[in-house]
């Protein structure tokens, strides 16, 4: 959903590729311009959050408590 210009970096990020000589860049081989492109922008997809219904809030026991890890309503143990 968005795409950010990193062109200022592109000289820093080859420098990067070049340190590591052990590791084959992926751009190796393609043409300076298309590699430039690759390397000038980072493309960015906003993941959408799970909808909670307002029937979800409640809780289903008393002794639940609400686990926003699972986004559920998790039984309490007994102590």
């Amino acid at each position: 959903t968005d795409r950010i210009d990193t062109t200022p970096y592109l000289a820093r990020r080859l420098a990067a590729n070049d340190v590591h000589a052990s590791q084959h860049s992926p751009y190796d081989g393609l043409p300076d311009d298309l590699r430039d492109a690759f390397l000038t922008r980072e493309n960015m997809i906003l993941r959408r959050p799970r909808v909670v219904s307002p029937e979800s809030l409640r809780p289903r026991d008393p002794g639940a408590y609400w686990d926003h890890r699972t986004a559920t309503w998790v039984p309490r143990t007994p102590q």
